[in-house]
């Protein structure tokens, strides 16, 4: 999910040995140490999520169907990135005795892995890492860095819809579902402590990781964040603190209870009023954005007149 914690996790990553691809992301205002997601992923994601109608702020269900060939056309693309990745992460660490892990990161994959999967090799989706933030930490930064384009019902349904694709990935194949689950929080306190034995498990596994010279990442400390989910219904922010909890006490994607998962998808889909909210909310969102548009246009035909 963004805003959970993704980057964070892929540097932590990054000093221990594993590489990533090039042409990177640059850094921005929201994410000043960089997003360490390929530019490539992130353009196929988004295509990919427009064919399926959706964007990276939908909290609807994709439609996988509407599209299909477009879709197998954007898995090609991606199944060709990853062979020039790999075999340029092979030639730049040829001096090295052993083959090092090649890490993709992008938010995205959480719902558009499902798609993606069937163009894919089956190893390379056989390790991943699954990390998790609390539902009000995520809201309260999608709404710093959105502004009016986020709310906060939209949020939690946005970290709900995720987290729920996320956790859903593992009936893929049997290797995702044993992707460990880490918290965010845990992350910030004690990262080599969280990520060693995940490395451990990897080399028990056969996936040796060569270590880099020691580095530490500039430690952080998670903010106090404000309640921005105190007027949502009580019965929908209990089911959203049920299900963080189960994540938090899973070991890995197969270990989530069916139950939870069932209930969080009944109320994504089966909720009137969940749904009219959103719907109200992103027609309020369009309207402003045809406004702001409608604006800009009358301010240039102005400035075209005074000419």
């Amino acid at each position: 999910m963004h805003r959970s914690g993704t980057s964070f996790c892929v540097r932590s990553l990054q000093i221990r040995g594993i590489n990533l691809p090039g042409n990177l992301l640059p850094a921005a205002n929201d994410n000043p140490d960089g997003f360490q997601e390929p530019a490539e992923l992130v353009a196929l994601n988004e295509r990919l999520l427009s064919y399926a109608d959706g964007l990276w702020d939908a909290s609807w269900p994709l439609q996988s169907t509407k599209s299909p060939e477009l879709i197998k056309r954007i898995g090609c693309e991606l199944q060709s990135l990853l062979n020039q990745w790999c075999l340029k992460s092979e030639s730049d660490i040829r001096k090295t005795s052993s083959k090092q892990l090649l890490a993709l990161k992008d938010p995205r994959l959480c719902r558009t892995l499902p798609l993606l999967y069937p163009c894919l090799e089956p190893g390379h989706c056989k390790w991943g890492i699954a990390i998790i933030r609390e539902p009000n930490a995520v809201v309260a930064s999608l709404l710093e860095r959105n502004g009016d384009d986020m709310s906060p019902l939209k949020g939690f349904a946005l970290w709900m819809r995720y987290n729920l694709d996320m956790v859903k990935c593992r009936s893929i194949n049997p290797q995702i579902s044993d992707w460990p689950i880490i918290s965010f929080e845990t992350l910030l306190k004690d990262a080599p402590g969280t990520l060693q034995p995940i490395l451990k498990q990897w080399d028990n596994k056969g996936l040796f990781v060569e270590h880099q010279p020691e580095q530490e990442l500039i430690s952080k400390t998670a903010k106090s964040v404000p309640d921005r989910l105190s007027g949502l219904p009580k019965h929908w922010l209990e089911l959203g603190q049920k299900f963080h909890s189960c994540l938090r006490e899973s070991q890995t994607l197969n270990d989530v209870p069916k139950s939870v998962i069932q209930a969080v998808e009944q109320w994504l889909e089966t909720t009137p009023e969940l749904s009219h909210e959103l719907l109200a909310l992103e027609a309020r969102r369009r309207a402003h954005l045809a406004e702001a548009l409608a604006a800009e246009r009358a301010k240039h035909v102005l400035s075209w007149r005074n000419l």
